[in-house]
Order: C-alpha cells, then sequence, then structure tokens
C-alpha cells in the first residue's frame, strides 16, 4: 500500500479522486515519513530536506 498527501489547490481533486481509483494508494491527512507522493500548492522546503534517499522495491500490479 502507498501513501499519498495531497494539499489544496492545484487541481488537488483531481489528483484526489484519481488515486482513490487504484486500490493501492491511501490518501493520508499529514505528511509521514514514509508518504510516497506528495501533492501540494506550495513548495515544503522542511519536508524535502527530511528525506533520505532508499531503495524502490517494485511491485507487480498488473494483477489487481
Amino acid at each position: 500500500m502507498y501513501k499519498a498527501f495531497i494539499g489544496q489547490g492545484n487541481n488537488s481533486g483531481l489528483i484526489r479522486k484519481t488515486l482513490k481509483s487504484r486500490g493501492y494508494w491511501n490518501i493520508v491527512d499529514s505528511i509521514e515519513e514514509d508518504t510516497n507522493f506528495v501533492w501540494t500548492q506550495l513548495r515544503n522546503n522542511k519536508f524535502f530536506e527530511r528525506l533520505q534517499p532508499r531503495e524502490i522495491e517494485y511491485e507487480d500490479l498488473s494483477s489487481e
């Protein structure tokens, strides 16, 4: 399950609707350490400064 934070504005309704239609995305109320996708109107530098690189694990989602 992937986590997404979607802020207000900047076509947030469209992004929210798109991610909700995919069962493997969970929309969260705040930006957390393990959030996979952040959509905001303004750049959140404090969040980006805290990000640490990590290995990407790919899942085969074609069967869902």
